[in-house]
């Protein structure tokens, strides 16, 4: 199944009073009613709920807790399904509401910066053009071409459909689909590389 953070907005905006943090793109996992940790992305964040990308299962009205980057421990309750995801309502003190969203207006102003330095970005990511085989969640292998990677991530491309917050492996390599456009996957590792395993990726 494929979505993307736009979809997930449009299907429920957030009210114009709040404050809002949209297509944040923060990884991270929550523990399902089947008492199993899923990946997910976090895409908004208002003052009373946030919007979840993720493959695993959702039932409204179930109460998790959730592990993001960022903001660390979130908890919520499921109050609706959306494509590709769920949205969760927050019962937070205003005093944690405040933490929360001081830590998310540093996120977007260090993203802001780095967006701002796209020739050094450019730099860290090597071209790789290397064939490769992708791993799935439920263990499904198929060919993959490395297009490109850096230090946090990589670009593949494939001829198989996989969902944002979805876990996957290339060759040694782990980490969670953040991106997906046709053809072309966006993964972001779950540890950074060093320079050495960055070059025996491209060499």
């Amino acid at each position: 199944m494929m979505f993307n953070s736009g979809a997930a907005l449009q299907a429920l905006p957030p009210q114009e009073e709040e404050l809002a943090y949209c297509g944040l793109q923060l990884t991270g996992k929550f523990l399902a009613m089947d008492k199993q940790d899923y990946p997910c992305i976090v895409d908004t964040v208002t003052e009373t709920q946030m919007t979840f990308l993720t493959v695993g299962p959702a039932v409204t009205n179930y109460s998790f807790i959730c592990y993001m980057d960022v903001v660390g421990r979130l908890p919520g309750t499921i109050c609706g399904r959306i494509q590709g995801g769920f949205v969760a309502n927050i019962d937070l003190s205003d005093n944690r509401i405040g933490r929360i969203f001081e830590r998310l207006e540093w996120y977007q102003n260090h993203r802001h910066a780095q967006q701002q330095a796209g020739a050094a970005r450019q730099h860290d990511r090597q071209s790789a053009n290397v064939q490769a085989v992708m791993q799935l969640m439920n263990g499904a292998q198929y060919p993959c071409e490395i297009l490109n990677v850096s230090f946090s991530g990589m670009a593949i491309r494939s001829n198989i459909e996989v969902s944002i917050g979805s876990p996957i492996s290339v060759g040694s390599l782990s980490g969670v689909v953040v991106r997906a456009e046709g053809n072309q996957i966006g993964i972001k590792f779950n540890d950074m590389l060093s320079k050495t395993s960055l070059e025996c990726v491209v060499a």
